[in-house]
């Protein structure tokens, strides 16, 4: 009887051991609904200092825009902004870029974080197609409100 007690803690204290630590390579972090920025159309965004990352996925419902990134860290918190300069194009349905910018405030981990970032659609009006870019080289297209077949 003691034995099995035994074995049974030591189950237990490997489970709870080695469990976070399989999680440690591809850690999935949600946030809060945050606010798209706004800045002036003059403003240039490729000023806007970012690190790095990939950009996974992108969708809307519920007017709130989720986008899913992948980043290596996991000892600072990671600071990811969407920034909209307002303009938008006069054809139907109307087109606008979004600009995905990160701070990584200076962690240099390996681990390879994967999280979903929501904002709200604040001041975008439907049916809008938009252009998630990050840097130069990606971006994502998605429909705001745009009915099918467009």
């Amino acid at each position: 009887m003691l034995m099995k007690f035994i074995v049974n803690s030591l189950l237990m204290i490997a489970i709870i051991t080695i469990y976070p630590l399989c999680s440690l390579g591809n850690e999935q972090r949600e946030r809060t609904i945050q606010q798209i920025t706004r800045i002036r159309p003059n403003v240039r965004i490729d000023e806007i200092r970012s690190d790095p990352f990939s950009l996974l996925k992108g969708e809307i419902q519920d007017d709130i825009l989720s986008i899913n990134v992948e980043y290596s860290g996991g000892h600072e918190t990671h600071v990811f902004d969407v920034y909209w300069n307002g303009i938008v194009t006069r054809s139907y349905p109307g087109q606008t870029q979004l600009y995905i910018k990160h701070n990584a405030n200076g962690d240099d981990a390996k681990a390879k974080i994967n999280e979903t970032i929501r904002f709200r659609l604040v001041g975008l009006h439907k049916p809008m197609i938009i252009m998630l870019r990050v840097e130069k080289t990606q971006s994502l297209t998605i429909k705001y409100g745009v009915p099918q077949g467009r």
